[in-house]
């Protein structure tokens, strides 16, 4: 028996067909009882907002439903009249899970974690165990990490590394008993802790740095004789870096991976001089300016990592920067025969998920950890608590996450004094711009904007609403689109646009959109090559990155995201569905209801009939199959709105 069968124990729509729960540890978030639900003949209906919640429940009445209530300012009592003279009340949480722990300790324990936990401790009784030793227990079980067994800068590093490495973040205060016992580690003194225990970039710096001098100290960079003194010159600069043991058995394997993903800096070695495997992989050969990376090794790292169709969420978030760098290689002038075939099999296992688990991260919490863009506008709420004072959310209107590996590779080539945060999110479907992008700017699912459906001007009125709900006064938050940098008479002006409206009195939070990707991609009849070499032409300018600097010099922190990807797809005919569409995307069509969209279903039955999953209820879509444009017959179009990797997962990034 797990946990989630003692909650589920009583729900019964036969017993109970309107169920009334106060989770306030948000339990019934779980993925795996979201599946479960559904099976179980229940439809899951949270309760927020009561005039959002009155309309969905309205068009639901009828069926099945457990209401839940998952904001601890909110009681059952709080519910309306109807629903509580009808419904069944229940209450659950951890406390009544986890009965010797200290449950302040389980805060922000991700699902997954919580099944470690039960095995131990699921409803026992017996002595309360202390905060400190819950969190202890905690981190042994769950992640793997034993406080007494850290005592070498080996230990260290491998549990800073795990904890990076998660598809779930590890919670602040375990974070901070963790970083208490890696203190008492004399050989550790100098190393920044608490900056390495919470900060990917400052992890990712530290590394980078210590790399050279692991090569040059272990004897790993060899070259010829007469380069003995000039290779010593070059590395002795690097002996003030950390000597880290990364060679480690436990390490190496992490190390090798984030080399792959990009996120540390390969050292450049002269031609003729060699570094043996497998720690070549952290090297780039000088080719004159060019710098020869043909990611085999990166396709036979995820050839070997693809998820299954039951995988969680957060495993393909976590895989997103492997992946978008193996798509950027992949839609290069010449990728190698492993690149192509492993990105075909990735792309081919996500369209078999995304039927099966999409819809269970519409539970999800939108903190600590992010996996919708929706989730975005309220992590930067979040950093704003943490003390963040300026913030502006840079939205690339359809940058697919290999787009976003060249644009780093290429500020990385220039040399930028810039550094990244990288991690992905999850678009809206079907990832049209008037769903997905409105609803980063809502900071809520596309059913909460149901009248604005169709359309974009209400973006400017989403984020004013948003933040003025969490605190701010009109005037401190700022809304700008229509810059793009594409035109080079017009670049610079647009710069100085920008630095004259940040620079208005108070201004507090920024949201801007960037079209340059999705005007590009509307011009384009060469496919993902020709979109990427575009792309290239258009960092190389170095427009967005001085837009980058300037929003940074002026104390803003950037987050960098995209509403939806784009991929390249071939017509396979328009629809013939007159006036029954409300929306008629080239990879999506969207239908008042699913039985206008089955009729339309027997033209294209390798489509996916697509029945919400956050959209209205009265709702139902239709998306392309892979590869396929709902456009005339043949024609080459690079476009969105479906569910394809390229198009469904985006960056989020938090530029410095």
């Amino acid at each position: 028996m797990s946990w989630r069968d003692d909650i589920l124990a009583d729900f019964d729509p036969t017993v109970a067909p309107l169920l009334l729960v106060a989770d306030p540890d948000g339990l019934l978030r779980d993925a795996e009882i979201a599946l479960e639900l559904p099976r179980r003949g229940y439809t899951l209906l949270p309760y927020a907002d009561p005039i959002t919640f009155r309309l969905q429940y309205e068009t639901m009445r009828d069926r099945p439903l457990v209401v839940v209530i998952w904001e601890q300012r909110i009681t059952l009592t709080q519910m309306p009249y109807d629903l509580l003279r009808r419904g069944v009340l229940r209450s659950i949480g951890l406390a009544t899970l986890f009965p010797r722990l200290h449950i302040p300790a389980l805060a922000t324990i991700a699902p997954a974690d919580l099944d470690r936990l039960w095995l131990s401790y699921g409803q026992q009784r017996g002595p309360m165990l202390s905060a400190q030793e819950t969190a202890a227990a905690v981190i042994q079980l769950c992640f793997g990490i034993s406080l007494t067994a850290l005592q070498t800068p080996a230990d260290a590093l491998t549990a800073i590394l795990q904890i990076h490495t998660r598809d779930h973040p590890i919670p602040q205060g375990l974070t901070n008993l963790l970083c208490q016992q890696l203190a008492r580690i004399p050989a550790i003194q100098t190393w920044p802790l608490d900056a390495l225990m919470n900060d990917h970039v400052t992890l990712d710096a530290f590394l980078s740095r210590a790399w050279p001098r692991f090569l040059a100290d272990g004897g790993h960079l060899i070259a010829p004789p007469d380069d003995l003194r000039r290779m010593h010159d070059g590395t002795s600069d690097y002996q003030l870096a950390a000597a880290l043991p990364l060679d480690d058995a436990r390490i190496w394997p992490l190390i090798d991976t984030l080399f792959l993903a990009g996120r540390l800096t390969p050292l450049r070695i002269e031609t003729g001089w060699h570094v043996a495997p497998p720690y070549d992989i952290g090297t780039r050969a000088d080719q004159g300016h060019a710098v020869e990376w043909d990611g085999i090794a990166l396709a036979q790292h995820l050839a070997a990592q693809i998820p299954p169709a039951d995988a969680a969420a957060s495993v393909w978030l976590s895989l997103a920067p492997l992946m978008g760098e193996l798509l950027m290689l992949a839609h290069g002038p010449v990728p190698a025969p492993d690149v192509i075939t492993t990105a075909n099999h990735l792309r081919r296992a996500f369209a078999a998920w995304v039927p099966q688990r999409y819809g269970t991260m519409l539970t999800l919490a939108p903190l600590p950890t992010p996996r919708m863009v929706s989730h975005l506008a309220h992590w930067m709420a979040m950093e704003r608590q943490r003390g963040a004072r300026r913030q502006a959310l840079l939205v690339l209107d359809g940058l697919a996450i290999d787009q976003w590996a060249l644009l780093r590779t290429v500020w990385a080539a220039q040399g930028r004094a810039m550094r990244w945060d990288e991690r992905a999110v999850f678009a809206w479907l079907p990832t049209l711009t008037s769903i997905s992008r409105q609803a980063i700017f809502a900071g809520s699912p596309p059913a909460s904007f149901a009248p604005y459906l169709d359309r974009t001007d209400h973006e400017e009125s989403h984020w004013q609403r948003f933040w003025r709900d969490h605190g701010l006064h009109p005037g401190a938050v700022a809304y700008m689109k229509g810059l793009h940098g594409l035109d080079p008479a017009r670049a610079d002006a647009e710069i100085q646009q920008v630095a004259q409206f940040i620079d208005r009195p108070g201004i507090q939070i920024v949201g801007m959109v960037i079209d340059s990707i999705d005007k590009i991609a509307h011009g384009m009849h060469q496919g993902e090559a020709g979109m990427q070499q575009q792309v290239r032409q258009w960092a190389e300018r170095g427009w967005m990155a001085h837009l980058v600097e300037l929003l940074r010099d002026a104390g803003f922190q950037v987050i960098l995201t995209a509403d939806h990807g784009n991929v390249a797809a071939r017509g396979v005919g328009r629809p013939n569905d007159g006036i029954l569409a409300d929306e008629r995307g080239l990879r999506a069509r969207i239908y008042r209801d699913s039985a206008l969209r089955d009729r339309i279903l027997p033209q294209f039955p390798q489509s996916l009939a697509w029945d919400g999953h956050g959209l209205p209820p009265d709702r139902a879509a239709l998306l392309a199959a892979d590869g396929q444009a709902f456009a005339p017959k043949d024609t080459l179009v690079v476009t969105h709105g479906g569910a394809d990797l390229c198009e469904l997962i985006v960056p989020w990034c938090i530029l410095r």
